[in-house]
């Protein structure tokens, strides 16, 4: 073999060492990247489920669920019963009746158990308390009520509109039991919604800002009494008005009041879950299980 030939014969080899060397830079570089793009599953240990559970007596039961937010910035992801099987159980029951995905919703799910006063629900499927029992909460009694009074006070009228100030007087029986929360609403037999004020009590009272109405602590009225102000605005001044009062159990309470104060983005979940109230606190998820149980009442406004 020649010089020129055996030098010929080096370079070939050379540029297919070169190649390959190539060839598995860009492979290792491929793989790297498709490693880097995977995507990445939170498995952080405070994402739960975060469940809203308010039944209410005489009405079908709904329950909101989703993947809880964190303080780290993660928001609520919507999740469906393909990934969990949720129920509600009456009493001592072994079985429970199973939550279905209501249609055209996306994470609310209904339930049809007609619920019994006085007994307890337990709600499984969503793990145990640190007491190592299912969340579960007794249906209370309906308020009892020994009267309702309804009384216009400054009534105007204001471009083109009846606004009037209407002081509502409900006296509770004895029969309510002191540790007892309520939750009232009111509107017009128009449909018009009402807003209210105190001038009595007012420690016993808590406006809501995420939805109609206001809590009572029964505990904190005085004299069996409750005192508030309807705001109304209407073309013509009704000379009726539809109370709703609703005895609600604790956790009823607890979740609305805070959840008020925290406010009313339903993005993610308020940072400070330690003073939340939730009755809901097991391994699987967090949030409020709660029960009312209301009734309404029309009343004249002299």
């Amino acid at each position: 073999m020649t010089n020129f030939n055996l030098f010929c014969h080096i370079c070939t080899k050379l540029f297919q060492v070169i190649r390959l060397l190539i060839i598995i830079s860009l492979l290792t570089v491929v793989f790297s990247s498709c490693v880097d793009t995977l995507p990445v599953v939170p498995q952080s240990e405070d994402r739960k489920l975060f469940v809203i559970c308010e039944m209410k007596v005489g009405t079908k039961i709904s329950a909101n669920v989703s993947l809880a937010g964190n303080t780290k910035g993660l928001k609520n992801e919507l999740i469906t019963l393909d990934t969990i099987k949720m129920s509600l159980v009456e009493g001592e029951k072994d079985f429970g009746v199973n939550f279905v995905q209501e249609f055209g919703r996306d994470y609310n799910y209904v339930n049809p158990i007609n619920l019994l006063i006085g007994e307890n629900y337990k709600f499984r499927g969503i793990g145990r308390n640190s007491n190592n029992l299912e969340p579960a909460i007794i249906i209370p009694q309906a308020a009892s009520i020994d009267s309702i009074k309804a009384i216009r006070k400054d009534s105007k009228i204001v471009n083109g509109k009846a606004i009037s100030k209407v002081i509502v007087t409900i006296d509770l029986s004895a029969a309510m039991s002191a540790e007892s929360y309520l939750y009232i609403d009111a509107k017009l037999p128009n449909g018009h919604t009402c807003n209210f004020s105190f001038d009595k009590d007012f420690h016993a009272y808590k406006l809501l800002t995420h939805r109609k109405g206001f809590l009572v602590d029964y505990n904190r009225i005085s004299n069996r009494k409750l005192e508030f102000i309807a705001e109304v605005s209407e073309l013509v001044a009704s000379d009726m008005i539809s109370i709703e009062i609703s005895n609600a159990t604790k956790s009823f309470y607890d979740f609305n009041y805070y959840y008020s104060n925290a406010g009313t983005s339903t993005d993610y979940i308020p940072d400070n879950q330690a003073i939340a109230s939730f009755n809901i606190q097991t391994d699987k998820a967090i949030g409020s299980f709660s029960a009312m149980h209301s009734i309404t009442k029309d009343v004249l406004i002299k």
